[in-house]
């Protein structure tokens, strides 16, 4: 989202607590930047870039079900 970064939308997470949240970068180390908010649930996973989007889809349709 332009003017986020994806540790920011993780406060989506106060307004519905329900919404799972993919981070999806280019960014080194993202794992370690957001160790607290993956430990704390709050991350469905990371993705980085380049990446297939088939198992991206397969992740969202099994949260979604």
């Amino acid at each position: 989202m332009k003017g986020l970064n994806g540790i920011d939308l993780l406060m989506a997470k106060n307004v519905n607590p329900q919404c799972s949240v993919f981070i999806v970068s280019a960014m080194l180390n993202l794992d370690e930047l957001c160790k607290k908010e993956i430990k704390a649930g709050l991350v469905a996973g990371i993705i980085s870039k380049p990446f297939n989007v088939g198992p991206l889809l397969e992740r969202i349709a099994a949260l979604v079900k």
